[in-house]
């Protein structure tokens, strides 16, 4: 196979991303209009962080603490990263790590919602395995919003460029991974670390080419991963992606309180009755094939069907 020049797939891409949108509303008219509400769910939650009331408080306490030791803020600073036992300091030190956890999870927020930006456009990029790989990405930013919830201290060194991340990756993952479970996350996080995130067999399989000529077998992979004579896998994916996001806005609530509105409510309410319509329609559609899936999941093969 003779590949073209970059600026060529860079049109493919183009192409691509009309075709689909018509390969989308194949599946269920609607699903265009779900990924754009998707989108406007992560912009309200973004503001929603901005908008909370969470951490002026601890703020103000901080710099409260500061003036009654007649000290400034930045040398309180430094004594909160000593042993200082002083209670005013411990006080502070509370307040600083409560700061900083915050702010470990609007990154693991943003990590998510460019998961979701990036997984969307390659999607319309007919490029399945690589929206997987986002799906994972987005499973480990929400047990990971949790895991800073629970220990403040791990939260800081998740946020510092010196530390060794490798070290933290393996430090949490227990816990993060438990986080995704009580999410109904952690199947994508598993699942997707095998047929997206590695070079595997999996990870190539549906964009494969097998051949022979005279002299050697011929093995080619391909950048769109799409059948016409068979959409059902990308038409999974899309499913797939959708529950993922709406099982994120259902985490994001529950992991901070202070985004827990009426408003919010109902929003996550709605986007989740519209993926319940997408997975109706595609269990309908592909009847047969859900079904097989479910018989291989009751057997002990991939468990793909739990997405549903």
């Amino acid at each position: 196979m003779e590949y073209p020049r970059i600026d060529a797939l860079l049109l493919a891409d183009v192409s691509c991303a009309r075709n689909s949108l018509v390969l989308l509303k194949l599946l269920r008219p609607s699903v265009p209009d779900i990924f754009e509400s998707a989108a406007d769910l992560f912009q309200w939650f973004s503001s929603a962080f901005a908008r909370s009331g969470y951490e002026k408080p601890l703020a103000v306490q901080f710099e409260n603490c500061a003036k009654e030791m007649g000290i400034s803020p930045r040398e309180l600073d430094s004594l909160i990263e000593s042993d200082d036992a002083n209670p005013l300091v411990c006080q502070a030190r509370l307040a600083d790590r409560a700061l900083i956890a915050r702010q470990a999870q609007k990154y693991a927020f943003q990590l998510a919602w460019r998961a979701f930006r990036w997984g969307s456009t390659d999607l319309r990029r007919l490029r399945v395995t690589a929206a997987y790989g986002y799906m994972r990405q987005q499973a480990e930013a929400m047990g990971l919003m949790v895991v800073f919830n629970e220990d403040r201290d791990f939260a800081r060194r998740w946020l510092s460029a010196t530390e060794n991340h490798r070290t933290l990756f393996f430090e949490s993952r227990a816990k993060a991974k438990d986080a995704m479970e009580q999410f109904d996350l952690k199947f994508i996080y598993d699942h997707a670390s095998g047929m997206a995130m590695h070079a595997t067999f999996a990870a190539g399989v549906s964009a494969s080419k097998f051949g022979s000529t005279v002299d050697h077998i011929v093995i080619e992979i391909g950048d769109q991963e799409f059948n016409p004579a068979d959409p059902f896998i990308f038409h999974l994916a899309v499913a797939y992606f959708l529950r993922i996001q709406e099982r994120c806005f259902g985490a994001l609530p529950q992991v901070c309180p202070d985004l827990q509105r009426d408003e919010s409510t109902g929003r996550v309410a709605t986007f989740k009755a519209l993926v319940e319509d997408v997975w109706w329609t595609l269990t309908r559609k592909y009847q047969d094939r859900i079904l097989a899936m479910q018989q291989a999941v009751s057997t002990g093969t991939p468990r793909q069907a739990q997405a549903k």
